[in-house]
Formats: C-alpha cells, structure tokens, sequence
C-alpha cells in the first residue's frame, strides 16, 4: 500500500484506529454472508443435491461460492466503514482534522459517502468518510487505505482484463471474464468502453496498465525504502 498522503493536525499524533468500535459490530457486518453459507450447506445436504453429478456441484458451488465471497468482501469493507466513521468522529470531537496532501487543514466531516467497486467477486459498495474545508475538494483517507483505483473496475478485475485480452479476442476474453466472474461479468470490466470493438479491447488493456501501474506503486524499490523507514522511526 502506498504512503498515506495526509496526517492529522495534532502534533505527531495518528488518527484512532477504530479502538472503540461497538461491540457484535464484527458479527452483524457478516451476518448475510454467513446466513448464505448457512443456506449453501443446507442446499448441499438436500437430497436433490445428492444425486448431482460433480459437474453440477462445481457450477453450483462456482456460482454460490462466488455470491459468498462477495458477501463477505462487502461484509469486511462495511466493517472497515464503521471503524473509520467511529475514528473519525472521534477526531472530530477532540477539535482535530486532517491535513491533506496539498497542505489544507480540512475538519469538516461527512460520513457515508460512497462508491461502487467492480471486483473479480462481483460488484460491491465502498462506503467511508471524506474531510474537507472552505475552498477545498473532497478528500477520503479510506481511498488510500484500501488502495482503491481512479475508476470503479479493482486491480484484480484489471488484471483479469489484462490477462485475457493478450489472449485472443475481444469476445473470447469477455466470455472468459464472464466465465471468472460470474453473469455480467464481462460486461462489468468493460463498461466505460467505446462501442466499437477496437475501444472496448484497448479498455481491456488500460485497465492491465492501470494493476500493472499500481503493482509498481506497492511492491517497487521506492515503497520498500518507505516502509524501511516507517519501521526504523
């Protein structure tokens, strides 16, 4: 993860990490993913399904899986959404804010501003807290935090893009991110793109520049200087 760009305006001192979230707030935030779990051992134990082929148990569990694992990335990032929101009304209360990368002091905050994010698993909400100040825009420490990408596609859905577009062609590799991520899959990683099948093959590509770009941004020299240093001071 890069080097977060703001800090609080408290001398040397961070933002809370969510140290007083409310109790059972671990335990609600993953309720339906585990009321889907729940439901997807019972259909496996149905008797119907025990004289499925293998063939159809993998659609099955490839389909139901993959809702699940959606389930429980949204479950994890509404966890994050509620920790964040307790944190910074904490700050808030104590007179403090946020310095931005461009130097502004922003200590007005609004909560639940959100943004859809479409990943391998199917499309989820991404919802966190933005500060900011007379004259100034937006800004979302929880962006930064979670690595998110300029557009709504994820690095991991990019990457898939990337991959499959050197592959063959455009509906090949549409049909094949379909095949990964699920119904509408495809046309997901490909929403933005032109209409013309050259555009939407090149949106392909731009969204593997974009992971590929952001991979150099995480894992290169100049972040594991960053972290070095992190760790020694």
């Amino acid at each position: 993860m890069a080097t977060t760009p703001w800090r609080t305006d408290r001398a040397g001192k961070k933002s809370p990490r969510g140290e007083n979230y409310v109790a059972g707030a671990d335990v609600d935030a993953f309720a339906a993913a585990r009321n889907t779990f729940n439901c997807l051992v019972g259909q496996l134990t149905d008797s119907k399904t025990l004289s499925l082929g293998h063939d159809r148990l993998e659609d099955l569990l490839l389909e139901r899986g993959r809702e699940l694992q959606r389930l429980l990335l949204q479950a994890h990032l509404d966890l994050r959404a509620m920790r964040e929101r307790q944190a910074a009304e904490h700050l808030r209360g104590t007179g403090a804010g946020i310095i931005g990368p461009d130097g502004v002091q922003r200590r007005r905050l609004e909560a639940g501003h959100h943004r859809p994010l479409a990943t391998v698993f199917g499309t989820v909400t991404v919802t966190r807290c933005a500060w900011r100040a007379a004259g100034t825009g937006y800004l979302h420490p929880a962006d930064e935090a979670l690595s998110l990408p300029a557009g709504r596609h994820s690095h991991g859905l990019g990457r898939l893009a990337a991959l499959e577009a050197v592959r063959g062609s455009f509906d090949n590799a549409l049909e094949a991110i379909g095949a990964r991520c699920g119904k509408g899959g495809g046309q997901t990683a490909t929403s933005g793109a032109g209409a013309a099948g050259g555009g939407r093959y090149r949106h392909l590509q731009r969204l593997g520049h974009a992971d590929a770009a952001h991979r150099r941004r995480t894992t290169g020299p100049q972040h594991r200087r960053q972290r070095g240093r992190e760790k020694g001071s």
